[in-house]
């Protein structure tokens, strides 16, 4: 049995949606509910919440002004279930897939997480029932022997390996105190340490079948970008923190001494920043395109313009390892696609109008 934890923030057609494709799944484990959002969000997940029958348990919390790791961490004691998963309230989980999921980590106890092939939805900006295209989301195993060569190979080539199901008792390890109250930093709290905690845990697997469709909106929560992050007051707190959590966990998979461990952990780490400052730096030339964009539909007209355009991300998803032919949305629904059933449950419910 499987508890699903989702944090959540003003978007309620986006968890009405995500609990009606659970009810239509059948799905018979338990779901917790943290709710930061304002009080006509909140209200009206409530009511739909009350006023709906589930084959599932569900529980909702209101936890105002709080960053998606401190709401799990506030739910982590109502876990029922040996197996657990956070999940944001926009990326649907493929039912199936979590059932295959749960199989593998019941028969590979080497193994601390297990996840599959995760595909990003693009909706329409003017309408979130209308899914425009899809790519791959890149996400991808981790299977060195030790902690210390996961968590190496981990910031080396960077990828959310968090979203993956994981046994409950790993589960709960992954989730910091938190040092700075409110002012803990969200993407190392909310995404970085738990997926390098995970990989110190255990080996990671992805399984070759369709298991999480994610959303691409407007009023998604995107992290701040390398320069901002690290201008934050609490920013190196939190760092060192998290530097200091991992490397034990390290030290006692491991069975080596803790300074051993962190001169690991913070080799790696500093490896991801500075990567991460480099693509900052790279990002910053943003607006030389912005500038032979607007030039080219000056010269060549908006029809030549969208060709490009459309040419150019086609190249930029290929560079990114992002293009998959096989994921694109077109292929998706064809029903001689393998995905096209699990697919097309999800995308179905996506397209339900919210009135």
């Amino acid at each position: 049995m499987i508890t699903l934890l989702i944090p959540t923030i003003n978007r309620f057609s986006f968890i009405k949606k995500y609990l009606i494709y659970l009810q239509a799944e059948g799905f018979n484990g338990q779901v917790l509910i943290g709710d930061s959002s304002d009080k006509s969000n909140f209200d009206a997940t409530q009511k739909y919440i009350e006023s709906n029958e589930f084959s599932f348990e569900i529980s909702q919390y209101a936890f105002p002004n709080m960053y998606p790791h401190q709401c799990i961490k506030k739910m982590l004691k109502d876990i029922k279930f040996p197996f657990s998963m956070f999940i944001c309230d926009d990326d649907i989980l493929v039912l199936n897939t979590l059932k295959k999921c749960l199989k593998f980590l019941e028969n590979n106890p080497s193994y601390s997480g297990v996840g599959g092939i995760s595909v990003l939805a693009k909706l329409d900006t003017d309408n979130y029932n209308n899914v425009v295209s899809t790519y791959v989301y890149r996400v991808r195993e981790m299977v060195c022997q030790s902690a210390s060569e996961r968590v190496i190979d981990l910031f080396s080539d960077y990828s959310v390996v968090n979203y993956a199901l994981a046994r409950t008792e790993q589960f709960k390890c992954r989730w910091p105190d938190d040092p700075n109250g409110k002012n803990y930093d969200k993407a190392i709290g909310t995404e970085i340490l738990p997926c390098a905690i995970l990989a110190a845990q255990g080996k990671v697997k992805m399984l070759d079948e369709l298991f999480c469709v994610r959303q691409a909106h407007e009023d998604r929560i995107i992290l701040p970008s390398f320069f901002d992050t690290v201008m934050q007051p609490q920013w190196a707190d939190t760092l060192n923190f998290a530097i200091e959590k991992l490397s034990n966990i390290v030290s006692s998979y491991d069975q080596i001494t803790y300074n051993k461990a962190n001169m690991t952990v913070t080799h790696a780490w500093t490896s991801h920043l500075n990567k991460w400052a480099r693509s900052s730096l790279s990002n910053a030339k943003l607006p030389l395109y912005k500038k032979i964009s607007i030039k080219v539909k000056r010269l060549f007209g908006v029809k030549i313009h969208l060709i490009l355009s459309r040419i150019y991300g086609r190249l930029m998803l290929i560079l990114n390892k992002k293009y998959d032919k096989s994921l694109n949305l077109s292929a998706l629904l064809k029903p001689s696609s393998r995905h096209y059933a699990e697919f097309k449950k999800i995308y179905d419910v996506i397209r339900e109008s919210d009135k």
